[in-house]
């Protein structure tokens, strides 16, 4: 089944399977999943989570999240931010380059330019 919310893994291991079974990565204590739900995207499609040893995960839906903010309205902003750029760091990373660089900005650049060809 596909979930609409946010995973973060309090301790354990879980893997992200997909619908083949082919284990695609495993998320640690402090990891998370799915981030993109909090900011209204869709859900990770194919992925699911599999635990590989006892573990303890928190679920947060865009639901509760914004229930939430509807008590700080202020915090909005600075929390979508936040999460927009927790969720490029943890993807410049997987890509290889450090978060917040430039050198993921060159590389997309010279891949469109050679395409663009």
């Amino acid at each position: 089944p596909k979930c609409n919310a946010a995973i973060l893994v309090v301790n354990g291991e879980v893997a992200v399977v997909n619908d083949e079974g082919e284990e695609l990565e495993v998320l640690i204590a402090g990891d998370s999943f799915n981030e993109q739900v909090l900011l209204g995207a869709g859900v990770r499609s194919g992925e699911h989570l599999v635990p590989k040893t006892d573990c303890e995960v928190k679920r947060l839906s865009r639901d509760h999240l914004i229930k939430v903010l509807s008590e700080f309205p202020d915090e909005t902003e600075p929390l979508n931010e936040a999460i927009v750029e927790f969720m490029a760091g943890k993807y410049e990373q997987k890509l290889g380059h450090a978060p917040g660089g430039a050198s993921v900005l060159r590389s997309a650049s010279a891949l469109f330019h050679k395409a663009s060809n």
